[in-house]
């Protein structure tokens, strides 16, 4: 299964070199072609990468042009990240070829098959996901577990 995760990623990430962008960069450009005013805190959720990951992307690209921070509407401090005219040019030159080369990468499953591909994946993303939720919670219950002790056990019992 990851065998074939690091085929497809490279493939499509071989095909977004002659548009000079790097996965990530498309995902976020893409993204921004269909949805508008999302913060960088949005978008870091909808792409599952962290905050700061999405800053250093976000200020890449506007680098480049193709992103722009605009004031939100919902409040002064807040920023949007816009798609800029070069930018909407340059995700929409990358988009067709982008879906060709997913469609010929899925070619090999029927209908039916690529339905099963994603009910699967869905499901182990659900426990990949319950996963990491427990670890959290492990890793508070351990974090806090020295402050239990100190409440819990009187200063006596604790020099003991």
């Amino acid at each position: 299964m990851i065998r074939t995760f690091w085929t497809l990623q490279s493939k499509v990430e071989d095909s977004l070199k002659k548009h000079k962008l790097t996965l990530a960069q498309f995902d976020l450009l893409a993204m921004l072609l269909g949805l508008d005013d999302l913060n960088q805190q949005e978008l870091a959720k909808k792409l599952a990468v962290t905050k700061g990951n999405m800053v250093g992307l976000v200020n890449r690209l506007s680098r480049r042009r193709f992103v722009k921070r605009v004031p939100s509407r919902k409040g002064r401090r807040a920023n949007v990240i816009r798609l800029t005219a070069t930018g909407r040019r340059l995700v929409t030159a990358a988009l067709p070829d982008h879906l060709r080369l997913v469609k010929t990468m899925m070619s090999p499953l029927a209908g039916g098959e690529l339905q099963n591909l994603r009910t699967l994946l869905k499901k182990l993303e659900s426990g990949a996901e319950a996963l990491i939720l427990s670890r959290e919670r492990l890793r508070a219950v351990v974090k806090s577990y020295p402050a239990r002790l100190g409440t819990n056990l009187g200063s006596k019992e604790m020099s003991q």
